[in-house]
């Protein structure tokens, strides 16, 4: 029994530790503010389906993770410790889905990227490997499919080897898509040459034959080399556009790069800008691939702009002078199909604003609620314009005070 007193000692002490934290986190919990939505009259039922996640901090500088719904807030302290782990980082879809498939989502990684769902199926695939001995080189990489039949339960589970000619870095699966017995994952694979001090990045599109459980095709979209050695006032980027969850309504995965440049201003501030910007749209359905670039009159000026993928339609959006300017360029036609400017009722830029497309419509929010600030929430209907939704984040029975802050990161809908 003696010789293992100090590992006794240890264990207890971890055990008080942590207690003493969770204890600590639960008294500072009760004492936050509860946040609520007040929303404009006739607007209940949009304000009854509204989930927003963000953070608060406190006056000592401490954050606590929170949802804000018509029930009110649920801080993430106020959660069961595995329920914390679970969902601290997790985006509001991979929350549903654990809610809804605990036993399906347990020890797989929580990213949005990572899976598929339509009606009948819910899809994980993720690229894993071991890591060597250098710690700068993943070895072993291997696919990891499982997939879930919503009605009877059933799973398909299964790994495949991923035979490489270089040695991996590491790599990032960004987008999963299923139709029939076809499973394609978009991927982002890195080598880095030691020697030559470069790192290689290649975007890749793998096909899967879930019936035969075999990689059955392998394309590289685009690559790009970069020496880390040296200093450099251009670089060359590439990036995937796509669906945040693959679902059975996406289409296309747009892959997109990027000539980027540094400015030095006169203040001394950087400014990145595009120089060359060039778009590879990949049909999921044929494997076919078009290059296109922008229409003159909707080049992009700098690096602010956000892209977001919805079926056909790939959406720029930009806040110019208090109003979120969209425009929807249609991949099949490969033209402009829709321009439209949505009224932002704050003083706002990039930074203090929250904008995205939801379906059919566009959420504004002010991103910030302080006393200095109201954290407004803005709906419309993206085709028509017109406001459907006006609310606000308002602090329950009492205000915050000066050092206190609620940001908010997302705005769903159930």
């Amino acid at each position: 029994m003696k010789r293992y007193w100090k590992l006794i000692s240890l264990f207890l002490f971890t055990i008080v530790v942590w207690a003493g934290f969770f204890i600590q986190s639960t008294f500072a919990v009760s004492n936050y503010p509860e946040f609520v939505i007040n929303s404009k009259d006739d607007q209940d039922e949009l304000e009854s389906r509204m989930v927003i996640s963000g953070d608060y901090r406190d006056s000592k500088d401490r954050m606590e993770h929170l949802v804000i719904s018509n029930k009110g807030s649920d801080y993430l302290g106020d959660r069961s410790f595995l329920s914390q782990v679970n969902e601290s980082f997790s985006s509001f879809q991979i929350n549903q889905l654990i809610k809804d498939n605990r036993n399906f989502m347990r020890g797989k990684r929580l990213e949005s990227e990572l899976f598929y769902q339509d009606e009948a199926s819910i899809v994980y695939a993720n690229v894993d490997s071991d890591m060597s001995f250098r710690g700068y080189e993943s070895v072993d990489p291997s696919f990891e499919v499982d997939i879930l039949n919503k009605k009877s339960g059933d799973r398909t589970s299964f790994s495949l080897n991923l035979s490489l000619e270089k040695k991996l870095d590491y790599s990032n699966v960004l987008f999963v898509h299923l139709d029939e017995n076809k499973l394609q994952v978009v991927g982002s694979l890195s080598y880095f040459d030691g020697e030559r001090g470069v790192q290689e990045e290649e975007l890749h599109v793998f096909t899967i034959d879930v019936d035969k459980k075999e990689l059955i095709a392998d394309e590289v979209i685009l690559s790009v080399e970069e020496n880390m050695s040296e200093s450099q006032d251009e670089w060359t980027m590439i990036d995937v556009i796509s669906d945040n969850i693959g679902g059975e309504k996406a289409k296309y995965v747009v892959f997109m790069e990027a000539i980027q440049e540094v400015e030095t201003l006169p203040s001394g501030e950087e400014k990145s800008s595009f120089k060359e910007l060039e778009f590879i749209v990949y049909n999921l359905k044929t494997g076919e691939q078009k290059t296109f670039e922008l229409p003159d009159d909707i080049q992009l000026d700098d690096t602010s702009e956000i892209y977001e993928l919805k079926g056909e339609d790939l959406y720029l959006n930009k806040i110019e002078e208090n109003k979120l300017k969209i425009m929807g360029y249609n991949l099949s036609e490969q033209a402009k199909v829709s321009e439209k400017t949505y009224a932002i009722p704050w003083e706002s830029t990039e930074d203090n604003t929250f904008y995205s497309v939801k379906e059919d419509e566009v959420v504004i929010a002010n991103r910030y609620k302080s006393n200095e600030s109201d954290a407004t929430i803005v709906m419309y209907d993206l085709k028509s314009g017109e406001m459907i939704y006006e609310g606000r984040v308002d602090v329950k029975d009492n205000k915050l005070q000066s050092n206190e802050e609620l940001t908010i990161y997302e705005v769903n809908f159930h």
